[in-house]
């Protein structure tokens, strides 16, 4: 049985356990892809992730595109 499409695009089996480094990159791509900003600039702040200038700029991106925002 298949563990979703999240377990799929990590490369993951059903099961398999996730590094701490990766469940961060989830957290984060989930936050950028949400548009959440503020969220996302804390949330590197607080778990000591490396800041990376295209994390701003994505997120501003994907603002102009969506409609909803």
């Amino acid at each position: 049985m298949g563990g979703g499409a999240l377990s799929h695009s990590l490369g993951l089996e059903w099961g398999q356990k996730v590094s701490d480094s990766e469940v961060l990159k989830i957290v984060l791509s989930y936050l950028v892809h949400n548009c959440f900003k503020e969220t996302a600039e804390t949330f590197i702040a607080c778990s000591g992730m490396k800041r990376t200038a295209d994390c701003s700029v994505d997120i501003d991106k994907r603002k102009r595109m969506l409609p909803c925002f």
